[in-house]
């Protein structure tokens, strides 16, 4: 069970949502002070005071995005006056995969943002601290072999056109490394992600330090989180406490940790406690039976969009499919939404 983390505001199926019905609004946490407000902080997903930013709750349906294809590990954030959001898609006869980004008034319609990202997956979008925004994602190196790559513009939508450089490249060499995410902090910049090959039964988390904040490094190997078997991850700030949003597996359900160790040592960032699953409702888009212990795919690759400074909600984009067969053996996999006040009880889109 979730410990609940904030008051619960109850929920119902409400009206469109442009700004906060009062109260103090979210600040930024752990933003850099020549970071622009406006665009908010490394992980803020919306401004910190949430203005002018457009939620179409009442009129919203799941899926909320869905393609003739695969879609899936989603990173959402509203910049220059849209929602943003980009995803991993493959197609059934696809090598490769690639990254799209979509924009959005309101999540009511998205509409594709040329060009794809070809041979790419598992994006991650954060902003550093001289304002640009940064992604994060994989790239193929050598058959059967992934490894890290990012790309920093002055805007988000520019990233697709920015140039990808490599990450760690002195750290396991020769390794499969994906899903990686970033934690931009006062003691530098943290990486998390997944080694080891796509067979393989045990594909470690791990964790990097670049002390100096710099993405090119020097990088550290730090150690092994104890989080089990784990993917797809997300750092975050939660009421200034540093949080981890990742993918359980085998049976892919987000689930929730918080740090509460010191955020200055390094190895602080190698224990983390449990808070647990984020439960969202099943629906006819995301149900079904299970395959070898994993769930018709109901709350995969789950990202966390702290909205409280619009609406005093938490919403939770997740990728979902009703099979397992199609796209490479990923499914015909979907994005929907939920949203809850305490992290506790979620409620998907009533329209």
């Amino acid at each position: 069970m979730v410990v609940a983390l904030v008051a619960c505001a109850g929920d119902d199926a409400g009206t469109d949502v442009t700004r906060p019905d009062g109260g103090e609004a979210v600040s930024p946490s752990s933003a850099a002070p020549d970071v622009p407000p406006d665009e908010g902080g490394p992980h803020e997903c919306v401004p910190g005071d949430g203005r002018d930013v457009r939620i179409a709750w009442a009129r919203l349906r799941n899926p909320v995005l869905q393609v003739d294809s695969m879609a899936k590990d989603q990173a959402v954030r509203w910049s220059d006056g849209q929602w943003h959001i980009w995803y991993s898609n493959r197609t059934a006869g696809d090598a490769e995969g690639r990254i799209v980004h979509a924009v959005s008034d309101d999540w009511l319609e998205w509409d594709t943002v040329a060009p794809a990202i070809e041979d790419a997956g598992s994006p991650d979008v954060t902003r550093l601290a001289d304002g640009r925004f940064v992604m994060s994602h994989q790239a193929p190196a050598a058959p059967g072999v992934h490894r890290p790559v990012y790309r920093a513009a002055a805007s988000a939508a520019e990233l697709a056109a920015a140039d990808a450089r490599p990450l760690f490249a002195d750290l396991f060499p020769g390794e499969r490394l994906i899903d990686i995410a970033f934690a931009h902090a006062d003691a530098g910049v943290f990486a998390m992600f997944k080694r080891g090959a796509r067979e393989a039964v045990v594909q470690v988390p791990t964790l990097v330090h670049s002390p100096s904040g710099s993405l090119e490094g020097p990088w550290m190997h730090v150690g092994d989180p104890d989080v089990g078997l784990f993917e797809n991850y997300q750092f975050l700030t939660i009421d200034g406490a540093w949080h981890l949003l990742g993918t359980r597996i085998p049976v892919h359900a987000p689930e929730l940790y918080r740090l509460d160790g010191d955020a200055s040592d390094p190895q602080a960032w190698l224990r983390w406690t449990p808070l647990g699953a984020l439960d969202v409702p099943e629906e006819e888009w995301n149900g079904g039976g299970t395959i070898a212990g994993i769930d018709y795919e109901r709350a995969n690759s789950a990202y966390l969009c702290d909205a409280r400074a619009v609406d005093g909600y938490f919403y939770l984009f997740y990728a979902g499919s009703t099979e397992l067969a199609t796209h490479a053996g990923r499914g015909h996999a979907k994005i929907g939404v939920a949203r809850s006040a305490d992290l506790v009880t979620w409620n998907v889109p009533p329209g």
